[in-house]
């Protein structure tokens, strides 16, 4: 009989019965891990709940910039904005307010070769629609020095802040955002920077909030 259900052979180790079995049909998952499911099977495997981390996440986080001690910044061909060229490429855009970052993103700082010290906030893509999208190979994005934005949707400011430094004291960025809580963090950006305009209402309303906004070449 236990031929035909296919078990060769049985034989105990540490109190537990383990059978070789001839087909994976035959194999009981008793709860443990890869290695060692049967001996010591209430607690798992060796290391299998944990692994290596992976409850902390890989390193680094996603679309950071590994940091070297020489980079290069070159223009982007969107106007405005920059490619930090390191161990790792990312864009970026000439920081507005030197020496504050809006949402953790890093700062690089390179001489101009005139003596003079230039900061650039690198745009992390993974947060940032508009940034995946330039990365993407996007044709135009209209957004350029100069340029007067609405931006509908603004949240925390985090990509309203970079059009900030794109457009540059000579444009204007008028931001529109619903959530009261967002709009809260979006107004502490704008206290920094002068050419950005809060508006904490209902895009879908413009009539709310339309004496607030001037001309615009561009609608995002």
């Amino acid at each position: 009989a236990e031929e035909a259900a296919g078990i060769a052979e049985d034989s105990e180790v540490d109190g537990v019965v383990a059978t070789e079995v001839d087909s994976a049909e035959d194999v009981v998952d008793f709860g443990g891990g890869d290695r060692g499911s049967f001996r010591g099977s209430p607690r798992g495997g060796r290391g299998s709940p944990r692994g290596r981390g992976s409850p902390r996440g890989g390193r680094g986080g996603a679309g950071g910039m590994r940091g070297g001690r020489t980079v290069v910044v070159e223009p982007h061909r969107y106007e405005g904005v920059f490619i930090v060229k390191g161990k790792e490429d990312a864009l970026a855009t000439r920081n507005m307010v030197v020496g504050e970052s809006v949402y953790g993103e890093k700062r690089v700082s390179v001489d101009d070769g005139s003596g003079t010290s230039v900061e650039y906030r690198v745009w992390n893509p993974f947060r940032s629609k508009l940034a995946a999208a330039m990365m993407a190979g996007l044709e135009n994005v209209h957004i350029k020095p100069g340029t007067k934005l609405l931006y509908l949707g603004a949240a925390s400011g985090t990509t309203v802040s970079h059009c900030s430094d794109i457009v540059g004291q000579d444009g204007i960025v008028y931001a529109v955002e619903f959530s009261h809580r967002s709009g809260r963090d979006l107004l502490n950006v704008a206290k920094k920077r002068p050419n950005i305009v809060p508006i904490v209402e209902d895009a879908r309303h413009p009539h709310k909030y339309r004496m607030l906004v001037g001309e615009f070449a561009v609608l995002f």
